[in-house]
């Protein structure tokens, strides 16, 4: 059809005869087209604050996204246990935009973040993996998050986590 999903557009009506004389606009009609396309994830990784010595996941997305259903889930790689839960009601989007010029660096961010703050410490090198089932992210039409490497649903080799050293180093001084 040539129409992008989920955009609004305006059409005028007219009429044509055999011989291609147009009628005068019979009508102005708005629509929205309707959104089947699911969001797709272009990046996601781990932001550490060294001053508070917390983390939160990143994801960044092609459109606006909110929480679906079901949790997310925080766990240690080497026994699986849970380290931290999150409700897909936190999940929350936030617009990002470039402020440079496009044209002469040859990139365009016009995107979606989500922040989810584990409000936390882990503990120094620390490997940790990141699951949560389909439905848990969506689109504002209701479409639910299952592209991108992170299959459907994602799953502990899609998004290994190891965390940093906020430890201070131990000082022993001898004297002999």
């Amino acid at each position: 059809t040539g129409l992008t999903g989920g955009v609004a557009y305006k059409a005028q009506i007219v009429t044509e005869n055999s011989v291609g004389i147009q009628a005068s606009s019979l009508a102005n009609v708005a629509f929205t087209t309707v959104d089947f396309t699911a969001p797709l994830s272009v990046n996601r990784g781990i932001l550490n604050n060294a001053d508070k010595k917390t983390y939160a996941l990143f994801m960044v997305f092609n459109e606006q996204i909110v929480g679906g259903t079901g949790n997310l889930d925080l766990r240690k790689k080497s026994d699986e246990s849970y380290v931290k839960t999150i409700p897909a009601s936190a999940i929350t989007s936030t617009k990002i935009t470039t402020t440079a010029d496009a044209t002469k660096y040859g990139v365009a961010v016009n995107n979606w973040v989500s922040v989810i703050d584990l409000g936390m410490t882990l503990p120094s090198y620390t490997e940790y993996y990141v699951v949560f089932p389909s439905g848990y992210i969506k689109d504002l039409a209701g479409n639910v998050f299952t592209a991108g490497s992170f299959g459907n649903p994602i799953n502990k080799a899609e998004w290994p986590i190891t965390s940093q050293d906020f430890e201070l180093p131990i000082v022993t001084v001898a004297f002999a």
